[in-house]
């Protein structure tokens, strides 16, 4: 629970982080009632994840299955786009590794970057280049 976990936080963080809790707790709270009518979720790419049947649905699922199921679509196209590029690439889970030539460093990174910025989220990608 975002509200609870807040209280415990020390004075000066709750004055400035209060409007952002507040509204995450509000977005959780109506994204949990969307998703116990539909017994879904969407993610911001429009992908739907569906609830297994008879699967209690809290607001931490509905939320998680947003974020991380849009990560992944997001990763995940990406990786399918770097297929020809790549020697080997994995998505774990926020990540991913590639062996790729130097000169395509910026291709996986321009590639992850254009598949956000498709469905109008906007990320920063990093790289790290080992030799």
């Amino acid at each position: 629970d975002s509200l609870a976990c807040f209280r415990h936080w020390p004075e000066a963080a709750r004055d400035s982080l209060r409007d952002y809790v507040e509204a995450l707790a509000k977005y959780k709270a109506g994204l949990l009632a969307e998703a116990r009518q539909a017994r879904a979720v969407r993610t911001c790419t429009g992908r739907t994840i569906v609830a297994e049947k008879g699967r209690r649905l809290h607001a931490g699922t509905a939320l998680n299955w947003r974020v991380q199921g849009t990560v992944a679509d997001i990763v995940n196209t990406a990786c399918l786009s770097l297929l020809d590029r790549a020697a080997v690439i994995v998505p774990v889970h926020d990540a991913v590794y590639a062996i790729v030539g130097e000169a395509d460093v910026d291709t996986v990174a321009a590639s992850i970057e254009g598949e956000a910025r498709r469905h109008g989220l906007p990320v920063e990608v990093r790289t790290s280049v080992r030799r």
